[in-house]
Order: structure tokens, then C-alpha cells, then sequence
């Protein structure tokens, strides 16, 4: 007879995970394996390779920018290439962790707050996704009205969006598929940063009415936010249509169409943590945000309250996590800086996800496992054992041809982590030849994608050199960056996963440095016209030309080209 009685619901096996630093690099735990997300991760006994982390330190939920981890993250990342049914996630159970970030760096204003719910109801809808229909899907027909804006990846779905500026003929039509079964649609509009938009009013035999403004609805300052419209068509077994016409425009205003989705009926597991109250420190740490301690928790109440609000829409498979409880503004489970879980801390959000998750109830006739353990995108492991203190690189195959520094070339190496103890402290190159100093920007980005197989830099972890550029002392010789605290030093806990060390050559002395070769086994190997992409065995990684001298992006640029030879840049482990 067994001493406990069994869960009530199924443990997900395949989770993934949006947030701040709650999730991500590790202030009050001394290792990564100590925070909130990884003990969750171990109580659902979730292997290292179906948990996708995608947080980002100092996330913003209402911020534009994939590398804020905030709803753009959500948008460009949470993606599915099903588009005809049946309509299911294939994307996990999902943790998100927002708000803290967005009260001490954006602000608590009533703007801010109408942003801040626009944009939970985007992610969480979004996390529920079953197929997504972009602005140019072949479902969708514009009227001359609405045209076509691109580069808009740091507030959208997808790389762009249909725009109305004026009301002559600012109208289109989605055509529901006729394989429809009842599920939930969401119609993605985007609310410009100003005041300024304007308003849509639907139509259609889909039977959906009424309006949607646009206007007021971000977060205000630089930026925008998903605005959603959540609709259930009747089901007739036939096409139908929704059309949605743009009936006013606000003085220098626009209506932005960004996509549609289709939420899934056996909708997934949705965690949504609340925020939790800091202790006086760590409110200190926002030094933007006015008033006593207890009007900063009565502003955490109020978001908290918003967050209630709209989780309320949803069914029962979306739960808040209440970390706020849990965490008590206790200086035990605070770190010193009153705002990160110490590990007893992590471990009491860890029990109250554990909590959220068996308040969870399918809404579907499909069985528990379909909302529970739905398909999702595994992986599979190769463990790498490192030396604490030791220097590490990419895996190549030989010291390759020295490299002459040209201003503006951008590199890319892979490195693999596969343990969740690791911290970097230093970087280091090394230089062959140099009478004359070169000058050069690293960073670290990270490829969260590589579950669905990107191989390829995405988002900015950290750029060491943030504050200006490294200049090399010349002579040969490796070459390191300053120890912590030094400005320009590196102290980042990482998770398991694939990430791409970036070195960009600003201006040129007399210089060449050592380089590596490949094969590497995270780079492509085969080509349409041989069995190697090069003579030597293939590529070492990514080369860009013409980057220029300024500060990293926040987001890696695209078309780097496979290169062989790439200028040597290691790590060194705690």
C-alpha cells in the first residue's frame, strides 16, 4: 500500500520555459542547478534535454526584442508548422515568469499596466497554440489598404505585418479552414508605442462582431504590444469567413495586423507565476521606481490582481503560481540582493508550480495526456565532462591557418554545454603576431532553437565588452579579459544547450591571430556538390564581414557564411 496518494494529474515531460532571471543565470543560488526553474525541473523529473529555457536575465514582458525573452520572444519562438488539423501543441508544457522587471524598469503607470495585460494574454494564448497562420498566409486577403511592413521581428509573429494608414480600402478576410473543430481563434494585432492607433470592427459569416481598438494599448515609451482578440467560431464543417475593417484612425496613427492562431482544444499546461513582493534591499536595487516599501507592494497587488484578470479568461489548464506567498518577503529565502530565491526560496516556488500544476484540469474529450503530455520537441543528450578552473573552446579538429585582422569581420564559434554546473569566469584569444594593438567586442549568444534545429547565433547573453572596445596588448601570446568585478570580466552560470562565442574585429593593428578548424560537429558537414564543404574537412563556424565598430546586437544579424579558420575564443570554468 502506498504511504502517499499518487498526483492527480500526469507530470509533463517536455517543458518550456519564458522568464527573467528567476529562470536564468544565478544571483541567489550559487549555481544555475539551484535555481527556481531547475528544481521544478528535477521535482517533474524532466531530462536536461525536453527542458527549453529560454529566459533571459533582466526579461521584460511588455519590452519589444527577442532578447528581452518578453512577449516578441514568445512570438517569434513559440512556433509550429502545422497548419491544417487537427490543431495540436507540439510545443510542451510551459513556465513563464514575468512582472518584477516590468514594475522597476517600465514603470507601474496605468499605461504600463494596460500593457502588461495585452501582452500575458497574447503569450499565454500563443503558449496554447496548435498552428499559426502569418500575415502571408494564403488564408488571408488584403484589400489595397493594408500593406506589407517588414523588419518587424522585435514586436511580431513572424518578419512582418500588414499596415492600414489610411480607411480607403483598409480591410481584409480570413478564411477559416473548412477542417475547423471549434477551437479557440486569436487574431494578433499589434498596439503601437504612442497613444495613436486606431480601430477595427469585425464581420464575416464567422458570426464574430463588434470592435477592437488598438489605441493605448502598449506599454507606452518605445514599446509596442500583441494585442489579441480570442474568438470561437460555430462549426458547420464548411469554410467561413472573418473580416476585419479598420473604421478609425487616430491622428498620426496605424493599424497593425500581425497573425492569426489557432489555440489547441487538448490545450497544453500554462504556469504563469505571479510576482513576488521583494524585501526593502531589493526594491532599492529599482532605483527608478518611486514610493515607501508598501506602496511598491501595493503595486506588486495591483499587477498581481491584472495577472488574476486575465488568467480568468482562460480555462483551467492556464494556473498562476503563486511565488508571491511562497517567497513571504523573506530575507531566508530573498539572496542579499532582496530580489532572486536563495535555494530554499527557489525550492518554495518550485512547490508552489508543483502546487499550480495539479489545479490543472483538461477541457478536452482527448485524455489527460493530450493536454498533459501533448508532442513536443525532444532532444537528446551528449554529455561533455569538464575540469572546474580549466579552459575550454569549441570542438575542432586542428590549429588552423593564422588570420589577419580586417576591421568589421564578425566570427562565430559553437560551444556545447551539457552539464548544469557550469560558470564562465573568463574568456580568453590568443594572438600570433601583433606590434600593433587590435581592438576587438565578444559576447556570448545563445541557440534556445536548437530543439527545433536553428544550429545558428540567436539572441545576446552577454557582451563583455558593452561598455567599449577590448584593446589587445600587443606581442604574442593568449590573451584574457579582466578577472571579476573589472569591468569588461565575465561571470555567467549557463544551462545545458548550444551557444555561439562571438568575436567582432574593430579597429586594426598589426595583428594575426591563432585559429581553429574544422570539422566541428555542431557546423554543417555536407554540400550539394561533394562529400566536405571544404578541403579541410568543413567549416568551424559563421564569418560576417562589414559589422563595423559598435556595440554587439541584440539579436545575432543573419547570412553569416560557413567558414573554416576561425579566430581561436575560449572559456574559462569556475
Amino acid at each position: 500500500m502506498p504511504l502517499v496518494s499518487p498526483p492527480l494529474n500526469q507530470i509533463p515531460d517536455s517543458w518550456t520555459v519564458y522568464g527573467h532571471s528567476y529562470f536564468m543565470v544565478s544571483y541567489g543560488t550559487l549555481f544555475s542547478s539551484g535555481r527556481f526553474d531547475a528544481i521544478f525541473q528535477r521535482m517533474m523529473d524532466v531530462e536536461y534535454f525536453n527542458w527549453t529555457n529560454r529566459a533571459a536575465d533582466g526579461a521584460i514582458l511588455t519590452t519589444n526584442g527577442r532578447k528581452q525573452s518578453g512577449y516578441a520572444r514568445v512570438l517569434q519562438e513559440m512556433t509550429t508548422i502545422r497548419q491544417a488539423g487537427p490543431y495540436v501543441s507540439d510545443t510542451g508544457a510551459h513556465l513563464m515568469c514575468w512582472g518584477i522587471n516590468d514594475m522597476g524598469v517600465t514603470g507601474v503607470t496605468a499605461q504600463v499596466r494596460t500593457g502588461w495585460k495585452n501582452c500575458l494574454r497574447g503569450v499565454i494564448s500563443r503558449a496554447r497554440a496548435g498552428a499559426v497562420f502569418e500575415d502571408t498566409h494564403a488564408s488571408i486577403s488584403y484589400a489595397a489598404g493594408f500593406t506589407n511592413v517588414g523588419g518587424t521581428s522585435d514586436f511580431s509573429s513572424g518578419t512582418s505585418i500588414r499596415q492600414a494608414v489610411s480607411l480607403t480600402n483598409a480591410n481584409f478576410t480570413i478564411t477559416i479552414p473548412a477542417d475547423y473543430k471549434g477551437e479557440t481563434i486569436a487574431l494578433s494585432f499589434v498596439g503601437l508605442p504612442t497613444a495613436t492607433a486606431g480601430t477595427v470592427t469585425f464581420s464575416g459569416t464567422a458570426g464574430l462582431t463588434g470592435t477592437l481598438s488598438m489605441s493605448s494599448q502598449s506599454a507606452g515609451g518605445t514599446n509596442h504590444a500583441t494585442v489579441v482578440k480570442r474568438y470561437v467560431a460555430p462549426v458547420t464543417g464548411a469554410t467561413q469567413t472573418i473580416i476585419v475593417t479598420g473604421t478609425q484612425l487616430d491622428a498620426g496613427g496605424a493599424i497593425y495586423f500581425d497573425c492569426y492562431w489557432f489555440e489547441a482544444l487538448a490545450a497544453p499546461v500554462v504556469l504563469m507565476c505571479n510576482v513576488a513582493k521583494l524585501t526593502a534591499a531589493g526594491y532599492a536595487s529599482y532605483g527608478g521606481w518611486a514610493g515607501t516599501e508598501a506602496q511598491k507592494d501595493a503595486d506588486v497587488d495591483n499587477f498581481n490582481a491584472d495577472l488574476a484578470t486575465v488568467v480568468a479568461e482562460f480555462d483551467s489548464m492556464v494556473q498562476i503560481v503563486d511565488i508571491d506567498t511562497a517567497m513571504a518577503k523573506s530575507t531566508l529565502l530573498f539572496g542579499t540582493d532582496g530580489v532572486h530565491p536563495t535555494e530554499p526560496g527557489a525550492a518554495k516556488c518550485a512547490d508552489a508550480c508543483w502546487d499550480a500544476l495539479q489545479r490543472c484540469r483538461p477541457t478536452s474529450t482527448y485524455g489527460r495526456a493530450a493536454h498533459f503530455n501533448p508532442s513536443s520537441r525532444r532532444v537528446s543528450a551528449l554529455p561533455a565532462n569538464r575540469l572546474s578552473g580549466s579552459w575550454y573552446t569549441a570542438d575542432f579538429r586542428d590549429v588552423g591557418s593564422n588570420y589577419t585582422t580586417v576591421s568589421g569581420d564578425q566570427w562565430s564559434l559553437p560551444f556545447y554545454v551539457t552539464g548544469g554546473r557550469e560558470r564562465w569566469i573568463q574568456a580568453c584569444t590568443e594572438l600570433v603576431t601583433s606590434t600593433v594593438s587590435t581592438t576587438i567586442r565578444w559576447g556570448i549568444y545563445d541557440d534556445r532553437g536548437t530543439d527545433i534545429g536553428l544550429g545558428y547565433p540567436q539572441n545576446l547573453i552577454v557582451e563583455l565588452t558593452i561598455a567599449g572596445v577590448l584593446t589587445l596588448a600587443t606581442g604574442a601570446g593568449v590573451k584574457v579579459s579582466p578577472t571579476i568585478p573589472t569591468a569588461g570580466s565575465i561571470n555567467l552560470a549557463v544551462d545545458p544547450g548550444l551557444y555561439w562565442l562571438v568575436m567582432k574585429i574593430c579597429t586594426v593593428g598589426t595583428t594575426t591571430m591563432r585559429t581553429l578548424s574544422g570539422p566541428c560537429p555542431h557546423m554543417p558537414n555536407l554540400s550539394t556538390t561533394g562529400l566536405v564543404l571544404n578541403a579541410t574537412g568543413g567549416p568551424m563556424g559563421y564569418k560576417l564581414t562589414g559589422q563595423g565598430t559598435t556595440a554587439l546586437p541584440s539579436v545575432h544579424v543573419a547570412g553569416g557564411a560557413l567558414s573554416d579558420n576561425v579566430p581561436l575564443f575560449g572559456v574559462k570554468l569556475f
